[in-house]
């Protein structure tokens, strides 16, 4: 950041404090920083009417910082704090006018730790007024050098404060009603104070821009989202996204493939009775690491059993005891006919070594459920057996391609949030 030392200066007519001229041939206001007086640059300078009665806002562009926005080099040469109150709470920004000796005038305005750049539109554009956005149906649009803006708000704030040059004759609490539409990146404001009417095309300036414009030096701390801020993703963003799709993708064809292998049935009995308890059923020809499944189903209602099952290896060894239950409720209340438990139960393990293992079965403790409204219960009377061997369990396969579409998503799932983020503040509300 550097401040223009070639320039002219005068004395305030007023206190007679020195004030640089900054501004070029078009400026008509100057007022003092020092006194607040308002100067008619038009009249040598002479004192029209005090302007500022309270202390100057915090700015890190004072007046004669000299910066480059989008490769031409600018002068802060007024500055301006604008306000607007609604509800009973209020927003204030600033503007900073700008002067280039090659482009004119221009804006930089502050607000909440955001920065954009504001240069007067003079194409031919269709004017968006309140009475337009008031009757319409649906979210009013203009187009303009290609773009399309959607409309964004209305706003009507006033003058709070201003010091330095400006190319017209800022009035106190003169305010100001404001339409802005805006675009992907840019957003048009349609400005009326009095019967003077003024469209501004507003760009977002980033860190890295005032950085690289105005000098590393500059504090700013952001708030939250600009509604012209632009999604930053990450630098390998892109990559990250394409390949987590495709592995998705992968990993979703091979969960398919595999869903369907059913493996091979190794024993099926559907009717064992009660009185064929304690049960034995020979499993042959398992191979080591294979994953095999056992799945009990029974036919009994309102009914608990607890079965134990018992697997000896081909050495005629107890591999492992576990148990198993059976349930299935139903009933009727106020909503109607329910029901509850599936009236099965699975039990998987890997055969450690490849031969013949053996399964014992047996009832360990059974109980009957009995409540008003309850279906009258009944005890099984057929137990059914499957095992199948060659089981392919899939789940960490899903958990797989959840993870991998998850990460897919998620630079999408932010940018959907930032774009949301910035038409957060719209008072535009579509009726249903």
């Amino acid at each position: 950041m550097t401040l223009n030392n070639d320039v002219k200066s005068i004395n305030c007519t007023a206190c007679g404090a020195g004030l640089d001229v900054l501004g070029g041939g078009r400026v008509t206001t100057h007022i003092c920083p020092y006194c607040g007086t308002e100067l008619d640059a038009t009249d040598d300078y002479r004192a029209l009417k005090r302007f500022n009665d309270k202390p100057r806002p915090k700015t890190p562009f004072p007046i004669g910082t000299i910066g480059e926005i989008k490769g031409v080099q600018y002068t802060v040469i007024g500055l301006l704090e604008h306000v607007e109150y609604w509800n009973g709470r209020s927003w204030a920004w600033l503007d900073h006018q700008l002067y280039s000796p090659t482009h004119g005038y221009a804006w930089i305005t502050l607000e909440e730790g955001h920065c954009t750049f504001s240069r007067r539109f003079r194409r031919p554009i269709t004017w968006m007024s309140p009475d337009w956005v008031e009757r319409a149906e649906t979210r009013p649009v203009v187009y303009a050098g290609g773009g399309r803006y959607n409309y964004y708000e209305t706003t009507e704030s006033e003058i709070n404060y201003a010091e330095g040059e400006f190319s017209w004759q800022p009035r106190k609490h003169d305010k100001t009603l404001t339409v802005s539409a805006m675009s992907d990146t840019q957003m048009l404001s349609f400005s009326q104070t009095g019967s003077e009417r003024e469209v501004t095309l507003t760009t977002y300036l980033s860190a890295d821009d005032i950085a690289q414009g105005f000098g590393p030096g500059l504090k700013l701390k952001p708030g939250r989202v600009h509604p012209l801020q632009p999604f930053k993703q990450g630098p390998n963003s892109k990559f990250l996204q394409s390949a987590s799709a495709i592995y998705a993708v992968i990993c979703v064809l091979v969960l398919f493939v595999l869903s369907t292998q059913t493996g091979r049935e190794v024993y099926a009995d559907y009717a064992i009775s009660r009185a064929e308890l304690p049960y034995q059923a020979p499993l042959q020809n398992l191979k080591a690491g294979e994953l095999v499944e056992l799945t009990l189903s029974g036919n009994g209602v309102n009914t608990w059993s607890g079965f134990e099952l018992e697997i000896t290896s081909p050495e005629d060894e107890v591999l492992f005891t576990a148990g198993r239950a059976v349930e299935r409720y139903s009933g009727r209340d106020a909503d109607g006919n329910w029901s509850e438990g599936r009236n099965s139960a699975q039990l998987s393990f890997r055969a450690p070594v490849s031969g013949d293992y053996v399964l014992y079965l047996d009832l360990d403790s059974e109980e009957v459920w009995r409540a008003s409204g309850a279906s009258k219960p009944r005890g099984w009377t057929e137990l059914g057996l499957t095992v199948r061997s060659g089981i392919m369990h899939v789940g960490w396969l899903m958990l797989a391609a959840l993870g991998f579409g998850g990460v897919a998503a998620w630079p999408w799932l932010r940018a959907n949030r930032h774009h949301k983020a910035r038409w957060r503040r719209s008072d535009w509300t579509d009726e249903d």
